[in-house]
C-alpha cells in the first residue's frame, strides 16, 4: 500500500470521527440508563428495573472496536512484522479507550475518569485480538486488508 494511500486512508478515518462527534444528536448524548431500586419498608429490594440506553460514544467506540483489527491491515502491508502489528493494535486501542472516555466526560459535563478509560482501553484491545483470530483472520479479511495496494518485491 503506499503512502498516500494510507494517509488517505487515515484522513477519511479522522473526519469521519469529527462528522461523528459533530453531528450527534444531543438527545443521544443526554441519554442516561440508571437503574433504580425501590426499597420496601424491611429494607429488601422489591423492582429492580433496567434500561438499554447506549451513548453514541459506546456505538462509536464499539464500531471502532469491530474494526481496528482490518484498520490495521490496511495501514501495514503483508511483509510488516507482526509484533509491530501488535505494537500498532495496541497503541489504536488506547487512544479509542481513552478517546472515548474523553468524550464522554466532554458530552456529558462531566469529570474525566482515568480508570474508565484505562478499563476500555483493556476491553478494546482484548476484543480487538479475539476478532482478529476468532473473525478477521480466519475468514481472509485481514489477509485481504493487507494486500491492498501490494506490490511484491522482485
Amino acid at each position: 500500500m503506499t503512502l498516500a494511500l494510507r494517509r488517505t486512508i487515515l484522513l477519511v478515518l479522522a473526519a469521519f470521527a469529527a462528522l461523528t462527534l459533530l453531528l450527534a444528536p444531543t438527545a443521544a448524548m443526554a441519554a442516561e440508563a440508571n437503574p433504580t431500586v425501590e426499597l420496601v419498608d424491611d429494607g429488601a429490594p422489591a423492582i429492580l428495573s433496567i434500561a438499554f440506553a447506549p451513548t453514541w460514544v459506546q456505538l462509536l467506540t464499539l464500531l471502532v472496536t469491530i474494526v481496528l483489527p482490518v484498520l490495521v491491515g490496511l495501514v501495514t502491508t503483508r511483509e510488516t512484522n507482526s509484533a509491530r502489528k501488535t505494537i500498532y493494535l495496541a497503541l489504536l486501542s488506547a487512544v479509542t479507550g481513552f478517546g472515548s472516555e474523553l468524550l464522554s466526560a466532554l458530552s456529558n459535563g462531566e469529570t474525566y475518569d482515568a480508570a474508565a478509560g484505562l478499563y476500555k482501553f483493556v476491553g478494546v484491545l482484548v476484543i480487538g485480538i479475539a476478532l482478529h483470530y476468532g473473525v478477521w483472520k480466519p475468514t481472509g479479511v485481514a489477509a485481504a486488508a493487507a494486500s491492498v495496494g501490494y506490490q511484491p518485491k522482485h
